[in-house]
């Protein structure tokens, strides 16, 4: 009999790894925010400091139309309307 293909086979480790209950001890909790959202124009790509500015945003400020968390949503900011060539 052949044996699995290692996609097959990874899949069954990571479904037996996911069944396994947890060390909770192996975890530290970590307080704060460590995700920030911010609406942005599109086609454009955010940098990895805008990000990192964005987060302190977050944690010093809490979350505002400028960073935001999934659970405290701000709308997209108006766009301006252009005429219809």
């Amino acid at each position: 009999m052949p044996s699995p293909a290692p996609s097959h086979h990874l899949t069954r480790i990571n479904a037996g790894l996911l069944r396994a209950p947890l060390d909770h001890a192996s975890f530290e909790r970590f307080s704060g925010a460590h995700l920030a959202l911010w609406w942005i124009p599109a086609g454009t790509v955010p940098t990895p400091e805008e990000g990192e500015r964005r987060l302190e945003t977050l944690r010093a400020k809490g979350p505002s139309a400028e960073a935001f968390t999934l659970r405290d949503r701000f709308d997209p900011p108006a766009t301006p309307q252009f005429p219809h060539s």
